[in-house]
C-alpha cells in the first residue's frame, strides 16, 4: 500500500482502503493552491473523514463559508501530535484554531482567572480564622 492516498469529494473508491489505518490528513480547497484548509490526525482516518463529511460537520462548514473542497490527502503513518503540530505550524490552515493561539489564549486566561479566584478565597478564609481577635 502507498504511504499516501488522495480522496476526491463525493467519490468513495479510496475511502474503504483507509478504514482502520492511522494517519494525518490534509483537506485541500479549490482556491487554496495546495494550501491546506484543515489538518487533522486520527487513529482511524477513514472513519474520521466520514465524520467530517456528515451534514453540519467540518466540510459542510468549509463549503458554507465559500470554499470548495478539492481533495483530501491522507498520509498513512504513525500519527503523533507533534507531527500534526509541525504541519499546522508550517502551513497555518484557516480552519485549525487549536494551535494558532486563539483557543489557547482563551484557555490560559480562564485558568488564570480560576487561580486568582482560588487564591482570593483562601486568603479570605485565612483572614477569617486568624484575625478574630482584632
Amino acid at each position: 500500500m502507498k504511504n499516501h492516498i488522495i480522496i476526491k469529494p463525493g467519490k468513495n473508491a479510496n475511502r474503504d482502503a483507509i478504514d482502520g489505518y492511522e494517519g494525518i490528513y490534509f483537506i485541500i480547497g479549490k482556491r487554496s493552491r495546495k494550501q491546506p484548509l484543515y489538518i487533522g490526525r486520527s487513529r482511524d482516518v477513514g472513519r474520521r473523514i466520514k465524520e467530517h463529511e456528515q451534514k453540519g460537520s467540518l466540510i459542510s462548514q468549509i463549503e458554507a463559508s465559500g470554499d470548495k473542497v478539492k481533495e483530501i490527502i491522507v498520509l498513512l503513518c504513525d500519527a503523533s501530535e507533534a507531527a500534526e503540530r509541525g504541519y499546522i505550524k508550517t502551513f497555518q490552515p484557516r480552519y485549525n484554531s487549536i494551535f494558532t493561539g486563539e483557543t489557547k489564549g482563551y484557555i490560559q486566561r480562564k485558568k488564570a482567572k480560576a487561580i486568582r479566584h482560588k487564591k482570593y478565597k483562601r486568603m479570605k478564609e485565612w483572614k477569617k480564622r486568624n484575625m478574630k481577635g482584632e
